[in-house]
């Protein structure tokens, strides 16, 4: 069962999971970044990173250290306004700093600060691993945000969202001024609200749930019992047919459907009652159709 949670049932279950349960944000963080390292590491040999000052920004620095490890070569661009990190950002960045040269690791402050060199990274690197924001955006992008994330959009060869493009507003599924257009996107426990939005596949392309480490209580606790089914349940919901039934077995069906030039549709809704285990099923339609 997939669940579907808003940014704030995110932020509750991650501070449950730390404050109530014990385990460290450190280690979820850590697990973050393992699971995806395992997803990404046979994707290419170059990485570079997008990091903002968050969580999310900590789960791609972290991230960065087992791709060093594994002998990848990454180049680390941290875009934030401010040194205002959070504790766990802080704590993967001294780490990485005492891996990676530091001329390895740029600062953006300001729109000022971005060069030629970051179109050139996002046309020659394999891998763009955005880590910009989080669940937690509130608000539309503008200024240096919105420059890197256009260049993120034109230039990058794959793109691989952390938890929720950078840009997605987590429970509409809209672009807060812009939003990175990922080719995949890892996001972590569960499915987020914004992205039943249609218009958000533009942003979260493929998507693969990854677990962090949050007990399924937790997810309960939170859950507001909005899910959607995986294959192996709704198969479970479905009655086991008869080994030498018939369609007189299984009930009769009539349909009413199509018109002179929307014949597609008589036979579309005809073929879909059949398939979904109807009996004997009857069409109503003019000569025509």
């Amino acid at each position: 069962m997939f669940q579907i949670f808003s940014a704030n049932q995110c932020k509750e279950m991650d501070r449950q999971a730390i404050n109530n349960i014990g385990i460290p944000g450190s280690i979820l963080m850590e697990n973050a970044a393992i699971g995806i390292f395992r997803e990404l590491a046979d994707k290419g040999e170059s990485f570079l990173i997008l990091c903002g000052k968050g969580n999310n920004g900590g789960d791609a620095l972290a991230l960065c250290r087992h791709l060093i490890l594994d002998g990848k070569k990454v180049k680390v661009y941290i875009i934030s306004k401010d040194e205002n990190y959070t504790n766990d950002f802080r704590l993967n960045l001294n780490i990485l700093k005492n891996l990676i040269d530091k001329r390895e690791i740029f600062f953006l402050k300001s729109e000022n600060d971005i060069e030629k060199n970051l179109i050139n990274d996002l046309k020659n690197y394999d891998v763009v691993v955005d880590g910009i924001f989080g669940v937690g955006l509130n608000k539309d992008l503008t200024g240096m945000f919105k420059k890197v994330i256009e260049y993120v959009n034109l230039y990058g060869k794959f793109i691989a969202s952390i938890d929720i493009p950078s840009g997605l507003d987590c429970d509409l599924g809209i672009e807060r001024g812009i939003a990175v257009h990922a080719d995949i996107t890892y996001t972590f426990e569960v499915i987020k609200q914004g992205f039943l939005n249609y218009k958000a596949i533009n942003s979260v392309g493929n998507m693969k749930i990854l677990k962090i480490g949050i007990p399924e209580c937790i997810k309960r606790t939170n859950s507001g019992n909005f899910c959607i089914l995986e294959k192996q349940e709704y198969k479970q919901l479905l009655s086991k047919r008869e080994v030498y039934g018939h369609k007189g077995s299984y009930g009769r069906a009539l349909v009413i459907a199509g018109r002179m030039g929307f014949a597609g549709a008589a036979f579309i809704t005809t073929e879909c009652t059949v398939r979904s285990g109807a009996g004997l099923t009857t069409l109503i339609c003019n000569e025509e159709v």
